[in-house]
């Protein structure tokens, strides 16, 4: 590529005109890789994810340099300044701010995108003073920006085992040569002369053509990782249909309208050229034939100022007229005749003659049209018609006209981007229904699954709750006649059967509890129950819950508690007392002899927090018990885990109480860990942070501890306070078992078989014992019957009993009427 003089003149060759439509294609590319980033992914795994967030901003100041590239073909204001560059500066400072929200101590951190900011800057700073130290600075970045971009990426294709994703890695690496092969940059490295077309732009089919390899390798690479992950997780029929779409029909149908925009551009910017050729060679024409050959003789004064005068008065007809001249051509050249001499510009003709020869047209002596070419950083066409000789018929001299090529060419670029708007809104429409073709098929597929997702869970939780009831039913029996036997007289030999019958009935019930609670905390619908909380109440009942399990084997059991322990907090107290009875209880269960210590403790917040309404609080439960080996600490938290060398310490329990603690923490936002050591004890240590409360804004809530309440003449409640009794159950054991509790109470109840009985009878009596779960007229459907039927001031109190104790159940029955 050799420097261009001023006097020098150049063609314009026609392939010129064809970067806009690669401009077009890089621009709709970078646009649709923002798009895919920042609207609802084709994979919900990835949705908020912070590098595709910010990739998305890439693609779209990637799109924006296109942008003003689009400009720069019409408008000759972008062409003084490349405002593109400063945005592509702009997309790398943004792969750099990706990269530091990607690091451990800034995820999840909301900080300035100063990176963005200085590469922005540094891209307008490039415009002001191109030299190398500046171009050297922002290779570096570039550089150093696409590489970090591109670990992140291979990072997450190995790890999610995505080869998709090497598609962007190639597309990342594409768009930083793209960066080098500028020609305004190349000109600083090397012998070449940035080409220049005066008034129209020239990037360089090397850059264009690499910016939209990068940008569609990238958006190839994106949607293919987005697709496979959705058909990962859909029915293989959907995912067949998804295929379909996504990989034949939609990269189908932008090939095609591609190909045909790629057409009818060229072939309207073709036809809007030859229409202002003619219209430029008619002209040419009209004004020759005002000139008489026959009295032509050039040496003749009066003769040339009469042509002076004439070819003046052409040059006259427009502000686009540069020159106005007439000539002759041979072997040697042209001889050109100017008649105004302060036109300083050499005639086009005289450099552009020699190809001419083996013009058609000029053999055939018909006007013919030159250019564009470019001058001196102007563009100009030269239009020549032939003043023919009346006696030969052959061209006398040929009257040249120079024309500014500007207006020509920028009539051919704005009938070009008129096209190429067009096939874009066209291609966002198809791109727009085949995306949402894509997503309805998938959202379709998710929806009619969660419906069978919900209505499996629906199943689950109702044989759960049935079988629960068919198995607690009588193992209740068991224990409840086991306690009523053991206040009978009895031999040592028949209570040491007796306390067995009961020690292993407690434990399959156990079991079935840890089951049940275990399955409903896994469901996805599962919520907390937040409310206010005791902290402090709840951890010293939680302590003298499990004391006693210590003191009967000797063991030291304490509880250190610090003073800034708040009060009151918001929590599911519940699922907290949980957490800290399986822990402790755990630690009390494996401890031969030695200590267990229960100690609460507030957590110093970090300085980058400050969120002063919540209250860390760590519990940490210290044993010297037989620990734990480092191979079973991996696996301590998963379900149904049972350690050998706990083994003969009695299987007790399926397994699951350290999972139901792990997935509570979960739950509750806190975190669990434990260190152990085999043979010398353990230390698990679960956090949490809690919203604070006045503790006298808490209304005292008994809960259930009695343990120091003082009871007498139990025996004869029934002589102190009458009442009229109904017991409702369908099962005769649970009936005869509740009635033989009420008789050690003194009182005599009647019994009925069923909810019908139960609705028909009840309201004559002061309390209604009635089972739930009942065939044909349940517990909840007979107690909305009996207030019916019961006077305002005479309802009876109703007591509901189940062996399910689904919350659900619980919910459904006290808003039926039982008390």
């Amino acid at each position: 590529m050799n420097p261009i003089s001023a006097n020098e003149m150049h063609f314009i060759p026609g392939w010129l005109f064809e970067q806009d439509f690669l401009v077009f294609l890089s621009f709709f590319g970078w646009m649709l890789i923002g798009l895919l980033a920042w609207t609802k992914p084709l994979s919900g795994r990835e949705g908020g994810n912070a590098p595709w967030l910010w990739f998305g901003y890439f693609g779209f100041s990637q799109a924006i340099a296109e942008f003003f590239k689009v400009l720069s073909f019409s408008d000759p204001f972008f062409r003084l300044f490349n405002f593109g560059s400063a945005f592509e500066m702009l997309g790398f400072g943004v792969l750099i701010d990706m990269g530091l929200r990607s690091l451990p101590r800034f995820r999840d951190r909301s900080i300035p995108p100063y990176a963005s900011i200085a590469c922005c800057l540094m891209g307008f700073a490039l415009q002001v003073e191109v030299q190398f130290f500046t171009q050297f600075v922002a290779f570096g970045l570039a550089a150093f920006a696409t590489s970090w971009a591109g670990r992140i990426f291979l990072d997450a294709a190995k790890a999610q085992r995505r080869r998709e994703l090497i598609f962007v890695l190639v597309g990342l690496g594409a768009s930083l040569i793209a960066w080098m092969v500028d020609p305004q940059r190349l000109a600083l490295v090397s012998r070449m002369s940035e080409v220049d077309y005066g008034e129209y732009p020239y990037y360089g089919f090397m850059l264009l053509s690499t910016r939209v390899f990068a940008a569609w390798t990238i958006l190839f690479g994106f949607w293919a990782y987005r697709l496979e992950m959705r058909m990962d997780e859909v029915l293989p029929a959907i995912a067949e249909q998804l295929r379909f779409w996504g990989f034949k029909v939609l990269p189908g149908a932008l090939a095609v309208i591609v190909a045909a925009s790629y057409l009818i551009t060229t072939w309207n910017g073709r036809r809007v050229q030859d229409s202002m050729e003619q219209d430029y060679l008619f002209r040419s024409q009209t004004a020759a034939l005002a000139l008489d050959p026959d009295s032509a003789d050039l040496n003749e004064r009066g003769f040339r100022e009469n042509l002076t005068n004439q070819l003046l008065a052409i040059r006259k007809i427009g502000t686009g007229v540069l020159h106005v001249y007439v000539w002759r051509g041979d072997h040697r050249g042209v001889r050109a005749l100017s008649f105004d001499q302060s036109i300083k510009r050499t005639p086009v003709m005289r450099s552009t003659y020699k190809g001419l020869r083996r013009d058609k047209r000029f053999l055939r002596s018909e006007a013919i049209l030159v250019g564009p070419i470019v001058s001196g950083g102007e563009t100009a066409l030269s239009v020549s018609s032939p003043i023919l000789d009346s006696a030969t018929g052959e061209p006398a001299y040929w009257l040249a006209i120079d024309l500014s090529a500007s207006s020509w060419m920028k009539n051919v670029s704005m009938a070009r981007l008129q096209t190429i708007i067009i096939a874009g809104l066209l291609l966002a429409l198809v791109v727009f229904f085949l995306y949402y073709q894509v997503v309805h098929e998938s959202e379709a597929d998710l929806a009619l699954a969660k419906e069978r997702a919900e209505a499996g869970d629906r199943a689950k939780s109702e044989f759960l709750a049935v079988i629960s009831h068919e198995i607690r039913t009588p193992l209740q029996s068991v224990l409840g006649y086991s306690a009523l036997l053991r206040g009978t007289p009895l031999n040592e030999k028949q209570l040491s059967c007796l306390d067995t019958i009961q020690s292993e009935g407690k434990m399959l019930l156990r079991i079935v509890q840890d089951i049940l609670d275990f399955s409903n905390l896994r469901k996805a619908s599962f919520e907390l129950r937040d409310d206010s909380v005791k902290l402090r109440k709840l951890i010293e009942e939680t302590f003298r819950t499990i004391q006693p399990m210590g003191a009967k084997t000797g063991l030291e059991a304490t509880l250190e508690m610090d003073d800034s322990i708040p009060e009151a907090v918001v929590a599911d107290g519940v699922r907290l007392r949980q957490v800290l009875l399986n822990l402790f209880g755990n630690s009390v269960k494996y401890t031969e002899k030695g200590s267990v210590e229960l100690k609460a403790e507030t957590i110093i917040a970090p300085c980058n927090e400050e969120d002063d309404t919540k209250a860390g609080v760590r519990f940490t439960i210290t044993d010297t018990g037989i620990g734990i080996k480092e191979d079973d600490l991996e696996r301590l938290f998963e379900p149904f885990i049972q350690l050998e060398h706990t083994s003969h310490y009695g299987r007790e329990g399926a397994g699951l109480g350290l999972a139901i603690v792990s997935r509570i923490a979960e739950l509750m936002g806190g975190k669990i860990e434990v260190e152990s050591e085999f043979g010398k004890g353990s230390v698990f240590t679960v956090s949490f942070k809690f919203d604070v409360l006045e503790a006298a804004s808490v209304e005292e809530v008994h809960e259930g501890d009695f343990s120091q309440t003082e009871v007498q003449n139990i025996e004869r409640m029934g002589d102190q306070y009458p009442l009229r009794i109904l017991v409702a159950d369908d099962n005769p054991m649970i009936r005869n078992l509740i009635a033989q509790y009420l008789d050690t109470l003194g009182y005599k109840p009647d019994l009925v078989d069923g909810g019908r009985p139960a609705a028909d009878k009840g309201a004559a009596y002061d309390l209604v014992i009635i089972d739930l779960r009942m065939p044909g007229i349940d517990g909840p459907t007979a107690a909305t019957m009996i207030r019916e039927k019961a006077e305002a001031d005479d309802v009876p109190w109703m007591i509901g009993v189940s062996a399910t104790l689904a919350e659900a159940e619980i919910e459904h029955a006290l808003s039926s009427g039982i008390n």
